[in-house]
């Protein structure tokens, strides 16, 4: 289960059901309600659930569904005390995560151009970019935060560190390489998305992931310079390789690493998305 605010959240399928239902409960000891069964959404079958994020306070949940077998997913956003969904939504989204900021009042999430009409199957992809929405505003007003038009081909995901502060833009390609960039977003409950962007890894020579930040600090998991994998620190007021510090070194255990707390979780159950083959 994944717990937010006073709530856990979690998918379970009789082993008969198509799709797995997502539920919900007030605390380890609440009695589990329907919150989400996909199963119901259409009577063929044709309406899939991609993937799905609550919000930090657990008074949401943001959601995403595709039509027909569609790579094109929606987004949706459930309001958890009441079962009903919030009247906007967002389109044109694929191969993105969603990643909440803290004070749960929007989220960061990649799309495409809207192709044009009739042309939706048939578009070449190219120009994702980084927004963000706020959840009680229409797309129209969604803010635009990063776009690398001179790599239209590139993939472009955002996610907000479990602290809140830090927002981090990574930036690929080819799975094995991509370049990581990070905004400060200062009070987490108040949020600056128009903070400056600033490169933290950018020479294309190894694959970097941040798994967690304590402080200023984030930890990231590369194979730069070490094939097997290693877990670095890297302080974002001074980033330059001399002062990265080796915390778990290559051969001790590099296969485990993962999140330290509160990262969003790429594959499924709740994550179910997928990057387009490079």
């Amino acid at each position: 289960p994944i717990q937010r605010g006073q709530w856990l959240f979690f998918s379970h399928n009789t082993g008969i059901q198509n799709q797995s239902v997502v539920y919900v409960q007030r605390g380890p000891h609440g009695k589990p309600r329907v919150l989400l069964n996909p199963n119901r959404l259409s009577p063929n079958g044709t309406i899939a659930l991609a993937g799905w994020e609550p919000s930090p306070n657990g008074r949401y949940l943001a959601y995403e569904l595709s039509v027909g077998g569609s790579d094109w997913q929606t987004i949706h956003v459930l309001d958890v005390a009441t079962g009903k969904n919030l009247p906007y939504t967002v389109r044109w989204v694929k191969f993105s995560n969603v990643s909440w900021t803290r004070n749960s009042q929007g989220f960061f999430y990649s799309r495409y151009p809207e192709p044009p009409l009739g042309k939706a199957i048939s578009q070449r992809l190219a120009d994702q970019t980084l927004y963000y929405h706020w959840i009680r505003k229409p797309q129209s007003d969604d803010r635009l935060i990063y776009a690398r038009p001179d790599h239209p081909e590139w993939i472009i995901e955002g996610s907000v560190s479990e602290n809140g502060r830090y927002l981090f833009i990574d930036f690929q390609f080819r799975i094995t390489r991509n370049e990581l960039y990070y905004m400060n977003l200062g009070n987490p409950e108040k949020p600056d998305i128009d903070g400056a962007i600033h490169p933290l890894f950018v020479r294309d020579d190894a694959a970097y992931t941040p798994i967690g930040t304590r402080g200023d600090t984030v930890y990231v998991q590369t194979d730069q310079a070490a094939p097997l994998g290693r877990v670095i620190a890297v302080n974002l007021e001074h980033p330059a390789p001399s002062r990265w510090r080796t915390v778990i070194p290559q051969g001790n255990g590099g296969s485990g690493f993962g999140p330290l707390g509160g990262w969003p979780d790429p594959g499924p159950p709740h994550g179910g998305r997928e990057k387009p083959p490079c």
